[in-house]
């Protein structure tokens, strides 16, 4: 089983989901303040370990896959309706289908979800699957990922207009430092890039990609770069990498391991696990020059430590994201950082029902409501799903 990874605010209160359906009879300024709601607690049988960000389908249900947990205990994939019913629409043998799944999942329009597992499959070292999800729950492998083309991905999977899929993985490759790779919709495989880990180039590209109008690939890699401690990088439609900012391990931040946004404007947003003023993490911008700025970092008050995934972006520019340390009661945090990069913490765990460390990026539905994972604690130890209502 893999073992989970290494916040004066506003007061909150935490709502089973029995409470939510009261809440949602009372009139709408009862919203006046912030609300965590617990949607589901993961006892084990039923799932353990969510790493992986939500996804949400028209109707408000939510989809999400565990890296441990379920019948052979190596991961599930589950739905939560708009009730807080948890179902788990899969349970990974860790075999030929895969398991320990530690990536969000995709959804099209006819329900079928897809995703990527950490290990298992048929390639060579068993680096793990990528699958298609049918709404009769059944699995499909599209492609069994070996040493050679990449294993160990950790990321989700980001797909075109065209139905091509693009991802990375962690390890493997031409070089053994994570690859960059394309599954077109006929089911042929293809390595975009093979990472080096030498002469400046990253290694470990843990988190997953955005894509411009253009065709050209945006991510951050784990290790590597001029100074070893992690980069920004691009990958254009043609399939040539160039690194767009190394980290020095200052104040700029050091280990990116969070999936970028990009706005319209062509700038990026992640953050760091490390590094900043205090050694706390960072919220960082690339514009489209490749010049850094600093938007935030973490560790002079109780507003959070280890922003260990990314951001999601609201229409008016505001950043969400959350924190696997720190906050009022060392157990996490969610936060807001508006577009003046005024920080503000929404939500401190406890470390009780509510859960801790959260580690999967958030969903934003269109009425602004936030989704997410904990990876520990809750009333069954392995976990949570929460929704935080804002005012």
């Amino acid at each position: 089983m893999p073992s989970p990874r290494k916040l004066p605010a506003f007061t909150f209160r935490v709502l089973t989901v029995a409470a939510w359906c009261v809440l949602l009879s009372i009139a709408s300024a009862a919203w006046a303040q912030s609300t965590l709601i617990t949607l589901h607690t993961f006892t084990g049988p039923d799932g353990a370990y969510s790493y992986a960000p939500l996804v949400r389908d028209r109707a408000g249900n939510l989809y999400g896959t565990t890296a441990a947990g379920g019948t052979f205990n190596v991961g599930t994939i589950f739905k939560i309706d708009t009730f807080g019913n948890e179902t788990v629409l899969y349970n990974f043998k860790g075999r030929r289908d895969g398991g320990n799944p530690r990536s969000g999942l995709l959804l099209d329009s006819t329900g079928n979800l897809f995703g990527i597992t950490a290990s298992g499959g048929t390639g060579s070292g068993q680096g793990g699957v990528l699958f298609k999800l049918t709404p009769s729950g059944q699995q499909i492998i599209l492609h069994s990922f070996s040493t050679s083309d990449g294993a160990g991905s950790a990321s989700g999977l980001l797909r075109d207009s065209s139905g091509n899929f693009y991802g990375t993985t962690e390890i493997g490759g031409a070089h053994n430092q994570g690859v960059v790779f394309k599954l077109d919709p006929h089911g042929n495989y293809s390595i975009l890039y093979s990472f080096t880990g030498r002469n400046g180039d990253g290694s470990e590209p843990f988190a997953g990609l955005v894509r411009d109008q253009a065709g050209n690939l945006y991510g951050t890699t784990f290790g590597g770069g001029s100074f070893g401690l992690g980069t920004v990088f691009k990958i254009d439609a043609s399939g040539n990498e160039s690194v767009l900012y190394s980290f020095v391990g200052g104040n700029d931040g050091l280990i990116p391991s969070s999936t970028l946004v990009l706005d319209p404007a062509g700038n990026l947003y992640g953050t760091t696990d490390g590094g900043g003023t205090y050694n706390r993490g960072t919220v960082f911008e690339i514009d489209s020059n490749g010049n850094e700025s600093i938007l935030h970092t973490f560790g002079a008050t109780d507003d959070g430590a280890s922003p260990f995934v990314g951001l999601v972006r609201d229409k008016s520019g505001n950043l969400y994201g959350v924190t696997d340390g720190g906050g009022a009661d060392r157990h996490g945090s969610v936060f807001k950082l508006d577009s003046s990069g005024n920080e503000t913490v929404l939500y401190s765990f406890t470390g009780g029902l509510d859960g801790a460390r959260p580690e999967a990026a958030l969903t934003l539905d269109q009425s602004g409501n936030l989704y997410g994972t904990t990876l520990d604690k809750g009333a069954g130890g392995v976990g949570t799903v929460f929704t935080l209502k804002l005012p």
